[in-house]
C-alpha cells in the first residue's frame, strides 16, 4: 500500500483518539468540582500539564481557571492539541484518503468537525451545554470507532489505523496516571483523604473505567488503581492492553513473528509489552510510579519516532536487527 496512505490512516485515528481522551477527562474534571462543596479550591493546571502545553497556554492565557482551560482545550485553534485542532487533522487526513475508508465513516467525522466547528463560534457557555456538547463529541466518536470497525476491510490500512489509535492512548493513559498520581500519591501507605479519593475515582472515570475496576476490586485503593490501569490485560484503556494490541498490529504489517524482531520499532513494542507482562505493581510503586511512567513516555516517544522512520519517512535507512527473543527492562 502506498506510504501517504498508511500514515493518513495511522494519524486519523491517533488524532480521533486524542479528541475522546481530551473529552472525556475535561468532562470528568468539570464534572467532580460540581460535586464538591465550594471550600475546596478548583485545579485546572494538571489537566494542561497530563496535555504537555503548559509553555503554550502560559503564551495565551493570564490563569488557570475553568474557562480559560476548557477554551484551550477544547477550541483554541493556536492548540494543536485542541479537540478542534485534532479533529480538523482527523478530518483533513480522512479527507486525503477518502477512496480509503467508506463512506459513512467520512460522513461521520465531517458530521463531527462541523458540530465542534459550530460550538467554537459559540461564546457562553452554561455548564449544561458543556455536558451535552461533550456527550455529543464522545458518542460520535465512539460512532465513528464502530463504523470503521464494521465498514473498513482489516487488512494493512486498518491495522496503520489501529496502531496510531492505541499507540494515542496509551500514551494519553500514561500522562493521565503520572500527572495526578503526582499530586496524589500518599507520603506513607495510608488511608486517603475524602478529596483525595474523588481525585482517584476522577482517575478512572477520565479513562472510562470506573464500572470495570469495581467490578475486579470493589472499593477504590490508589495502588489498585494503577495496577488495573497499568497492567490489566482485558481492559481496552489499560497501558497493558494498548501496548499488546499495538504489538498486534504492528506485526500484522510487517509480517514477523510476535516474540520475535526484524525491525528496531518490533524491538522497542516488544520490550514494553514482555514487561507489562511480567512486572508486578509492587514493583511499580517500589521504583516510583513517576519515574516508571516517564519511562514509558519515553519509550512510547521513541515508538512513535520509530513509526515514521520505518513506514513513512522516504529517507529513512534502518538497517534489521535479527534476533528471536525480546529483551525485558523497558
Amino acid at each position: 500500500m502506498l506510504s501517504r496512505v498508511a500514515e493518513s490512516m495511522y494519524w486519523m485515528n491517533r488524532y480521533l483518539e486524542r479528541v475522546q481522551n481530551y473529552t472525556r477527562f475535561i468532562e470528568v474534571n468539570l464534572n467532580m468540582y460540581l460535586e464538591l462543596t465550594p471550600d475546596f479550591e478548583e485545579q485546572w493546571l494538571p489537566l494542561i500539564q497530563t496535555a504537555g502545553d503548559e509553555i503554550l497556554f502560559q503564551e495565551t492565557h493570564a490563569d488557570y481557571s475553568r474557562e480559560n482551560v476548557v477554551h484551550f482545550l477544547t477550541f483554541e485553534s493556536k492548540n494543536p492539541s485542541s479537540v478542534m485542532s485534532a479533529l480538523s487533522s482527523a478530518r483533513e487526513n480522512a479527507r486525503s484518503i477518502r477512496e480509503g475508508i467508506s463512506g459513512e465513516m467520512w460522513e461521520a467525522i465531517n458530521t463531527l468537525y462541523l458540530r465542534v466547528k459550530e460550538g467554537q463560534r459559540q461564546s457562553q457557555w452554561s455548564i449544561e451545554e458543556l455536558f451535552e456538547f461533550f456527550k455529543e463529541i464522545k458518542q460520535s466518536c465512539y460512532r465513528i470507532e464502530g463504523i470503521a470497525h464494521n465498514t473498513i476491510s482489516h487488512t494493512e490500512r486498518w491495522h496503520f489505523a489501529r496502531l496510531g489509535q492505541f499507540l494515542e492512548r496509551a500514551d494519553k493513559l500514561s500522562r493521565i496516571l503520572d500527572v495526578h498520581s503526582y499530586y496524589l500519591l500518599p507520603k506513607e501507605q495510608s488511608k486517603l483523604s475524602t478529596f483525595e479519593l474523588i481525585q482517584w475515582v476522577a482517575i478512572l472515570r477520565s479513562t472510562s473505567s470506573y464500572e470495570m475496576y469495581l467490578q475486579e476490586f470493589g472499593e477504590p485503593r490508589w495502588n489498585r488503581i494503577v495496577e488495573f490501569l497499568l497492567l490489566n490485560p482485558y481492559f481496552p484503556r489499560s497501558l497493558r492492553y494498548c501496548l499488546q494490541q499495538s504489538q498486534k498490529s504492528l506485526h500484522s504489517i510487517t509480517g514477523n513473528d510476535i516474540g520475535s524482531f526484524q525491525l528496531p520499532i518490533e524491538k522497542t513494542i516488544g520490550r514494553m509489552k514482555v514487561n507489562l507482562d511480567y512486572i508486578e505493581v509492587d514493583e511499580i510503586i517500589g521504583f516510583g510510579v513517576h519515574d516508571y511512567l516517564d519511562r514509558v513516555q519515553v519509550r512510547l516517544n521513541e515508538v512513535g519516532s520509530l513509526v515514521y522512520e520505518t513506514f513513512f519517512d522516504p529517507n529513512a535507512n534502518l538497517q534489521p536487527v535479527i534476533s528471536s527473543t525480546n529483551g525485558f527492562n523497558t
